[in-house]
């Protein structure tokens, strides 16, 4: 019975988002949607190569946030200072430790515990095909593809704490992070 009430809800949801049950928007995205800036991308630098590795790590897990400019020009040039929102998210998005700061900690994890070294493992499948993949995602808070490998990572992330208690600091990055999330999403919908 959950089976059937899940693909029910998955089907009524495909029918509401794209006026058809069994479109999942895969078909949708490698259609006529794209633009030709994209169908160049893929053409000229094909679906997984090496050289998007670089690339591919650099907007998942180093690009911050982006400046917002108050846009006068002075006599040194374009002004440094910032206006509201101060900060927001551009294309594709922030890093990984940008939105996530969290998972700073699986930098200490331990991999004497069998399920870090179980996490691991789809982990290190996932990634390097993800990082070799053309394209980082489209404009959002973080990074598209790393929910591919999230639930891994956080397991694995929890073999950092000893015993069943998170530190204090880790308690502030969950909930700092939460917030700043939350203001970037703002961010998305502001006129700049």
């Amino acid at each position: 019975m959950p089976v059937v009430v899940s693909a029910a809800l998955f089907l009524s949801y495909n029918h509401l988002r794209f006026g058809d049950p069994f479109e999942t928007g895969y078909r949708l995205s490698n259609n006529a949607t794209w633009n030709a800036s994209q169908r160049f991308e893929l053409l000229r630098y094909g679906v997984f190569q090496f050289r998007n590795i670089p690339t591919n790590f650099y907007y998942y897990f180093i690009k911050t946030v982006d400046p917002v400019l108050l846009g006068v020009k002075s006599f040194f040039g374009d002004t440094y200072v910032l206006k509201p929102p101060y900060v927001r998210v551009a294309y594709p998005g922030a890093g990984f430790f940008v939105t996530a700061p969290f998972f700073i900690y699986l930098f200490r994890a331990n991999f004497k515990e069998r399920v870090a070294k179980h996490a691991l493992i789809p982990i290190v499948v996932i990634l390097p095909l993800l990082l070799a993949y053309y394209w980082p995602g489209w404009t959002q808070v973080g990074p598209r593809y790393t929910l591919d490998f999230l639930p891994f990572a956080f397991l694995l992330t929890l073999t950092a704490f000893s015993g069943a208690r998170l530190s204090t600091l880790a308690k502030m990055l969950i909930l700092g992070g939460a917030f700043f999330n939350l203001y970037l999403v703002a961010t998305l919908a502001s006129p700049v």
